[in-house]
């Protein structure tokens, strides 16, 4: 969670202390801009700014960030403002989630479905999908050749 008038964080948990690879002590009271190489502060802020423009909020699905202590994650990000009396702005709440284990575990589904799980070869379902968009697109007037 963000002060909205500084972008210094106020709340930080768990999650956050393994993504940023700092304790929330050392989290808390620091900007993006403290925290984060220059272009992915810059990143986090421009989407800040889009969340606070939206009535409710901004989702961001399934982006990858390269952590500094997990290396390349997947996460959804999801962002509210939290509203005082008079309807302004005062903290940003960031919900993140890591989406990496099901995004391996979903391509290691589909590459279990177009290769042979004994050979690791292509199988005919691959064969067949790849044969129907080539022949779409020689349909538009591309060509292709199959040898066999």
């Amino acid at each position: 969670m963000k002060d909205v008038r500084d972008r210094r964080y106020v709340l930080a948990n768990r999650v956050a202390e393994q993504l940023f690879g700092l304790p929330r002590e050392q989290i808390v009271g620091k900007t993006t801009f403290d925290l984060f190489p220059r272009a992915d502060a810059e990143r986090i802020a421009r989407d800040d700014d889009r969340s606070l423009q939206q009535p409710d909020g901004l989702f961001i699905d399934e982006s990858p960030w390269q952590s500094q202590t997990l290396g390349l994650r997947y996460l959804t990000s999801r962002r509210t403002a939290v509203r005082d009396q008079t309807s302004a702005p005062s903290y940003l709440i960031n919900v993140i989630e890591d989406v990496t284990e099901r995004r391996q575990a979903n391509e290691t589904i589909a590459h279990l479905a177009h290769y042979d799980s004994l050979t690791d070869l292509p199988n005919r379902v691959l064969f067949r999908e790849q044969m129907r968009r080539e022949l779409r697109k020689a349909g538009k007037g591309g060509q292709f050749a199959l040898l066999y």
